[in-house]
């Protein structure tokens, strides 16, 4: 009876694991995740990849020329890289170490990512399909939040807390491989998505704490203000002539004048992307993909799915339909 009950548990779980393996093929899976590339006036909406069972895509983002399109899952060791039509170019293995949402590096066709396993900032090169640890200046056993470059591509802004639950925001540089502490504090408050402005003067950063809000710091910690009550739990975006911010905060859309910090309230909407020209935004609302003007006119479905993230060369969108 022990040998016959032993063999049935090892053939259930072969049929288990074969089931699992040939999840690509399997019709009743009730889990899918697809990845779409359309233009931004809603034609031609492309398939490139799609997973199922215990895969789960958490990022497709378009590298700086449009050609290649970095895809991001969980349940496996690997990121894929696929062109906007959806042949496969390569993957990089280890690829469930990086977490959070991945930036790109101004000029460079690598991305900025963190690893959630030993909590460290690497850069992934697009072309080579390998990953390299970029700050070797760290503080122990600390968790990166998110992370961006400057726009001379000379520093990098990051949040992080370490084991006795201090938060920093901290700065590295590139050039002397150095890092210095830009705000630190042991009261919980959390430095999120910090970015540089666009004269790389400034830092924004959303503030989550005792005094809720978006702040900004000059590079040198010489002046900090609060500019805004509202915040943004997703990284702010800069218009291309550096006037305007776009980031979405508690289910709405909306825009600053960097100058007068005034806040214009768009739509509602999360996860905004600028198209190339910066006279678009395209976002997701409610399982659907939707593009409005700059101005707050002129919204329109596209598609339905989520996360959608326009290419930073041509009219070209890509976004992830959960199923």
């Amino acid at each position: 009876m022990k040998k016959i009950f032993i063999h049935l548990t090892l053939l259930m779980l072969a049929i288990f694991l074969i089931s699992g393996c040939d999840h690509f093929n399997d019709n009743n899976i009730t889990h899918k995740d697809y990845a779409y590339v359309i233009n931004a006036d809603g034609t031609n909406k492309t398939q490139i990849k799609w997973y199922g069972g215990f895969l789960k895509m958490t990022f497709a983002l378009f590298n700086e020329t449009g050609e290649r399109i970095f895809i991001q899952y969980t349940g496996d060791d690997t990121c894929l890289i696929v062109s906007p039509e959806g042949d496969e170019l390569g993957e990089i293995a280890e690829g469930e170490l990086f977490t959070q949402q991945p930036t790109r590096i101004p000029g460079e066709d690598k991305l900025l990512v963190t690893s959630n396993v030993d909590r460290r900032i690497y850069t992934i090169d697009l072309q080579a399909l390998s990953f390299t640890e970029l700050i070797s200046d760290q503080i122990d056993n600390d968790e990166q939040y998110y992370s961006s470059c400057s726009p001379n591509n000379e520093k990098i802004v990051y949040s992080a807390v370490n084991s006795d639950s201090t938060h920093f925001l901290r700065v590295y540089d590139r050039q002397t491989d150095s890092a210095f502490n830009l705000l630190s504090n042991g009261i919980g408050d959390k430095y999120l998505y910090p970015v540089f402005s666009p004269d790389g003067e400034w830092i924004y950063y959303t503030l989550l704490g005792a005094y809720p809000g978006m702040y900004k710091i000059k590079l040198d910690g010489s002046e900090w203000t609060q500019i805004s009550y509202f915040y943004s739990l997703r990284p702010p975006l800069y218009t291309p002539d550096g006037v305007s911010m776009i980031f979405s905060s508690n289910g709405r859309i909306m825009k600053m004048n960097l100058a007068s910090e005034e806040v214009e309230d768009i739509c509602y909407g999360e996860f905004p992307s600028l198209s190339p020209d910066g006279t678009h935004i395209v976002f997701a609302d409610t399982g659907n993909i939707r593009l409005i003007d700059i101005d707050g006119e002129n919204i329109r479905n596209l598609a339905e799915g989520d996360l959608p993230f326009y290419s930073p060369s041509t009219e070209m969108i890509v976004f992830i339909d959960y199923r």
